[in-house]
C-alpha cells in the first residue's frame, strides 16, 4: 500500500494504520531510504560523511483534515523560535548536495552507465530468444529471480540462461530449416514430375 504502484491507495478508516506517515517514512525527500543508502553508498565508494544526527530531533508527525478526512505526514519542523532554524536548514541542503554527489559520483559515472548498458544488451539478448508472444511473461519471470541474486548469482544466471535458450533456439531454427527445405524439395520433386508427364502428353503421336 506503501508503494509507489499503489499511490492512490488509502488505508480504512477503523485501522490505525496511518499510510501517510508510512510513505513519508520510506520515500519522502528526506527519508529513511535516503539515510541508509547516501551514507553507506559514499562510506563504500570512499568518501564518508558524518551525519548530524540534530535533524532527527526536528522530525514531527502532522495531522489536519483535508474534506473531513484525516490526513497524517512526517515533517521537518523548521520553526521550534520565533525565526527558522538556520541549523535544520544547513542539514537539509548538505543531504540533498550529498545525494546530487552521490548521484555524480556512481549513478552516472561512464563506467555505470557501460554496466547498464551490458546488462539491458544481456536482457535483450534473452528476450529475443522467446516468441514474441512469450517475451512479457518471461522477462517478468527473470525479474523475480533477478532479485534474489548477488551480482556474481546475476552473472551465473544469464550465462547459463542464454546459453539454454540458444541452444533450444539453434535446434529450433535447425528444425524448421531442415523442413523447410524437405518442403522445398518435395515440391520441387512433384513439379518436377508434373512438368514431364505434361510434356510427354503435349508429344505428337509417331
Amino acid at each position: 500500500m506503501i508503494s509507489r504502484d499503489h499511490k492512490d491507495a488509502e488505508a480504512s478508516p477503523d485501522t490505525a494504520l496511518r499510510i501517510g506517515v508510512c510513505r513519508d517514512i520510506v520515500g519522502n525527500t528526506i527519508c529513511a531510504d535516503l539515510l541508509d543508502y547516501l551514507h553507506r553508498d559514499l562510506l563504500h565508494l570512499g568518501k564518508p560523511r558524518i551525519f548530524d544526527p540534530r535533524l532527527l530531533e526536528y522530525i514531527e508527525i502532522r495531522t489536519r483534515l483535508v474534506v473531513g478526512r484525516r490526513h497524517d505526514r512526517v515533517v521537518i519542523n523548521l520553526r521550534g523560535t520565533p525565526r527558522p532554524r538556520p541549523d535544520a536548514i544547513t542539514a537539509i541542503l548538505d543531504l540533498l548536495e550529498a545525494r546530487y554527489q552521490l548521484a555524480e559520483i556512481a549513478l552516472f559515472h561512464r563506467v555505470k552507465n557501460s554496466a547498464s548498458g551490458m546488462l539491458e544488451r544481456a536482457i535483450a539478448e534473452l528476450r529475443d530468444t522467446f516468441p514474441v508472444a512469450d517475451q512479457a511473461d518471461a522477462l517478468a519471470a527473470l525479474t523475480s529471480r533477478l532479485l534474489e541474486c548477488s551480482d556474481l548469482e546475476m552473472l551465473a544466471l544469464f550465462e547459463s540462461e542464454l546459453a539454454s535458450r540458444r541452444n533450444r533456439h539453434v535446434v529450433s531454427t535447425a528444425r524448421s530449416i531442415c523442413c523447410a527445405a524437405c518442403a522445398y524439395a518435395n515440391c520441387t520433386a512433384i513439379w518436377k514430375s508434373c512438368t514431364k508427364t505434361t510434356l510427354a502428353d503435349l508429344r505428337p503421336c509417331a
